[in-house]
């Protein structure tokens, strides 16, 4: 018996340690998986849920951005530059018309957007910002309704600067000059680059338009620096007769005189006074005639510092405020030779240039440039979208009429 219950106590002993040990282990690697899980879970869903949900291939945002009829882009006069057609589930984006260009851009649920489709995408969708209406629009489903925007485009001569443009390639900027109060504000007519697309055509062609060499999704209006040449002068002018530097009356000394660059020769634009070496011409014939070498000796007169700030004041070296893309680029002068003909290191967007000119054309102010009129409210009506950049003067009033009343009619 003794021994009987000797052997019941021996089968009683405590658990093996290692395997306490090894079940402890498993339930430490257990945890850490959870953890790692739940962690994994809170970074997708809480930091990067934005990012996640704005992703193109997010089934549902493709999906719930075939529902959103966005709202219509309209030129100054109405004309629809695009619009929405189609059901619900099945809406297409159409341009009706096709040279609308760069300022109003396209949208693809595939490709996205650029131009003010891009800008006003918020508007286009009908956000208002307000997060209730916002809500009850996600709980009930409702696609909500798209709000119009009217740009300062004119589609006629939209069209006609896109027909004057065809075979080059760069970029045109037209613009009109208005008084809003006592503030110039330049509103862009017209906005073309070229070689361009058709916005119709962007779901087949998008690939191939990416992969061209030439660049047609790239704005050049705007965006395209180009070496400014001897378009420099009526504000390297302008600033000089401001100075006192020179007075328009002025006789200028050998003007045909060559100017070799680049082991090239350059000479006036207009040469056919060039036969007639012993006419005298006035600082107010070079608008017309567009002569180097005067321009050179003017440069070195004023020097780097004054041509930068002369660039600086006309906007030459900053990009343009605009709701879509705009480029700017600062130089260092070095060589004021050079500087005052437009070359060397300044490059300027035509965009840049026709601001510019814009200052001579009007009160020696740089005028805020506008492209968006205005944009409907949740009750259609049109709510004025008026600029908020504070024009910047760039010579006195008096002498942009001075150098203005020197440019040829034609």
């Amino acid at each position: 018996m003794q021994k009987l219950f000797g052997a019941s106590r021996a089968t009683d002993a405590q658990p093996d340690p290692r395997l306490a040990r090894r079940i402890e282990r498993l339930g430490i690697v257990i945890l850490a998986t959870l953890a790692v899980v739940g962690l994994t879970l809170v970074y997708w869903s809480v930091i990067r849920a934005d990012a996640l949900a704005a992703r193109p291939d997010n089934p549902r945002l493709v999906e719930a951005e075939r529902r959103v009829r966005r709202g219509r882009i309209l030129d100054r006069h109405g004309a629809v530059l695009a619009e929405s057609v189609g059901a619900t589930g099945a809406l297409a984006r159409v341009y009706p018309l096709a040279s609308s260009g760069p300022a109003v851009g396209y949208y693809s649920v595939r490709f996205g957007a650029a131009g003010i489709e891009r800008a006003y995408d918020a508007s286009l969708r009908g956000h208002s910002g307000d997060l209730w209406s916002e809500t009850w629009q996600a709980m009930t489903h409702a696609a909500p309704a798209g709000r119009d925007v009217k740009l300062t485009l004119d589609a006629t001569l939209q069209a006609a600067a896109t027909e004057q443009m065809a075979g080059y390639s760069g970029g045109l900027v037209l613009l009109e000059i208005m008084m809003v109060g006592d503030t110039p504000e330049a509103g862009i007519r017209a906005l073309v680059s070229q070689p361009t697309y058709d916005p119709n055509a962007l779901a087949d062609q998008f690939e191939a338009l990416a992969a061209d060499a030439r660049g047609p999704l790239f704005d050049r209006a705007s965006q395209g620096l180009y070496q400014p040449g001897l378009v420099v002068q009526p504000f390297l002018t302008a600033a000089a007769v401001e100075r006192g530097v020179l007075s328009l009356n002025d006789i200028v000394a050998d003007p045909f005189a060559p100017v070799t660059l680049d082991g090239r020769v350059q000479r006036c634009v207009v040469r056919n006074d060039e036969s007639a070496p012993t006419a005298r011409h006035t600082w107010a014939d070079m608008a017309r005639l567009r002569c180097p070498a005067p321009l050179q000796a003017l440069g070195v007169e004023l020097g780097a510092a004054v041509i930068g700030d002369v660039f600086t004041r006309f906007g030459l070296t900053t990009p343009p405020a605009l709701p879509i893309p705009t480029t700017g680029q600062d130089a260092l002068i070095d060589r004021p030779e050079l500087a005052a003909i437009g070359q060397g290191g300044l490059t300027v967007t035509p965009l840049q240039v026709a601001l510019a000119t814009a200052a001579l054309a009007g009160d020696g102010r740089l005028p805020a440039p506008r492209l968006v009129e205005a944009v409907t409210d949740a009750s259609g009506a049109w709510v004025e979208q008026p600029s908020a950049i504070v024009p910047t003067s760039a010579v006195a009033a008096d002498t942009a009429a001075a150098i203005r009343a020197t440019w040829p009619l034609t």
